[in-house]
């Protein structure tokens, strides 16, 4: 049976961790990385011992599936998603003749839940001039329920807005390791799916996930 984990310490490790990565680099942009990566591996240790559950909105699927990986994601641990995450990811995707709808649609029939929603419950937010799509807001009310879970994604301003107020994420790149450090995928298959996913995702995660692979 799976057990389902509260990551509680996270909250707390980011605020500690933060002002260290912040000075690391004068450069916006490399310290936004720099910081989401290092939330992302105050997960990989908080996780490392339990089962995850995962709540993924369309940009985690969508790039777990460039990456080769789905499947195998939601085989190892328990995924959820938001019925407007399924509308965006295959039904929009699949009228739009995006060629990983229909994959991505056969992965959720087979191994993911799909929550759907009546009204929507809104996560209490003060960031006014944050724009998210129905499927973040989705994601959002359905940690809100659980307060419980980590939210999968590598969407830059969502990832930005869920550090700021602590919840839990991981970027796809992070996954890959964790499964790696967890026994459930290769170092070799790590690797592939790594460079199958570099053309998607920014070169510093990419370096970063590399990096953590060979430590």
């Amino acid at each position: 049976m799976k057990r389902r984990t509260k990551l509680g310490p996270l909250g707390a490790s980011l605020q500690k961790a933060r002002p260290f990565y912040m000075n690391q680099d004068s450069h916006r942009e490399t310290t936004d990385v720099v910081v989401r990566w290092h939330a992302s591996h105050i997960c990989i240790k908080l996780c490392y011992y339990v089962c995850m559950d995962l709540i993924l909105d369309a940009d985690g699927l969508i790039k777990l599936e460039r990456a080769g990986l789905l499947a195998q994601v939601a085989q190892t641990f328990s995924c959820v998603i938001p019925d407007a995450v399924y509308n965006e990811a295959v039904t929009q995707g699949k009228a739009r003749m995006y060629p990983d709808a229909e994959a991505i649609e056969e992965v959720v029939r087979q191994f993911i839940s799909v929550n759907y929603q009546g009204q929507l419950h809104q996560y209490p937010m003060d960031d006014a001039n944050v724009r998210l799509g129905t499927g973040e807001k989705a994601v959002l009310a359905l940690y809100s329920q659980a307060q419980e879970g980590v939210i999968v994604s590598d969407d830059r301003s969502f990832l930005s807005l869920l550090s700021r107020h602590d919840i839990p994420f991981l970027v796809p790149a992070a996954l890959i390791v964790i499964m790696v450090k967890q026994g459930k995928l290769s170092y070799e298959a790590a690797k592939v799916a790594l460079n199958r996913l570099q053309p998607w995702i920014r070169e510093a995660i990419y370096r970063l996930a590399m990096q953590d692979l060979e430590g």
